[in-house]
């Protein structure tokens, strides 16, 4: 039997729809007053442009994570992924404390340059003015104050920004973010072998695994043409 028959897991996808209504909620601000000034905020702050560099990148949430602005290419428009920052439990410790440690990554694909579209980028300039940057070896996702964002923070966050953007996937983990700038970009005919690369995938069997339904999708969409051009016949044929 094809390997390539069955996905690996349900994940949920999110529409191009989605993914815009999530972009217009990243960008909602709201007025916080004190006594010297009236600032106008990001109502989910630097989680929201996390989410963004996310679906517009297709990081995992641990390479996201681990990204340092030495990493970051403005003049070329491009990432560099060369780690893993993950939260694990405190071995050396007493309880059940936990820490995070970076860690290289587990395979030479998973070490890969990407493009950078202009979503991505702006969210790249908004994290660096608003993380307390100080030098390049600085994590990119970071708070306001500098201490680093958390992955369960950043899925809180999404959550409620799926139900404020009022998506049809109403709820789904920072993976589904990944994977459907993957969807995103098979619908339009990308060729598989390079949305692989671009996801950092081991081989492109792992990519068809999980995009199976979107090749299908396609395959009925391209035997459609069929219909067309035979209606299109029998217009003009009816015409004569």
């Amino acid at each position: 039997e094809d390997n390539v028959a069955k996905p690996i897991k349900e994940i949920p996808f999110l529409t191009i729809g989605d993914i815009e209504k999530l972009y217009n909620v990243s960008n909602l601000k709201q007025i916080r007053i004190n006594k010297k000034s009236e600032n106008e905020d990001l109502i989910y702050g630097n989680n929201a442009k996390i989410i963004v560099l996310i679906m517009y990148t297709g990081l995992r949430i641990s390479e996201a994570l681990g990204l340092k602005w030495s990493d970051i290419d403005f003049a070329n428009r491009q990432l560099h992924v060369k780690r893993n920052l993950s939260r694990v439990k405190n071995r050396t410790g007493e309880g059940t404390s936990t820490i995070m440690v970076e860690t290289t990554l587990k395979r030479e694909s998973s070490k890969r340059t990407i493009p950078l579209a202009n979503r991505a980028m702006e969210a790249l300039e908004y994290l660096k003015e608003h993380t307390n940057y100080k030098s390049k070896n600085d994590y990119v996702c970071s708070t306001s104050k500098g201490t680093l964002a958390t992955a369960r923070n950043i899925t809180r966050t999404l959550q409620s920004m799926l139900i404020r953007g009022e998506c049809e996937v109403e709820q789904c983990g920072l993976h589904s973010l990944r994977h459907s700038f993957g969807s995103y970009l098979l619908s339009k005919n990308v060729e598989i072998s390079v949305i692989s690369r671009l996801l950092g995938h081991k081989d492109i069997t792992v990519t068809y695994k999980i995009y199976i339904h979107v090749l299908k999708q396609s395959q009925i969409d391209a035997i459609k043409v069929f219909d067309i051009d035979i209606n299109s016949i029998d217009d003009d044929c009816n015409d004569n």
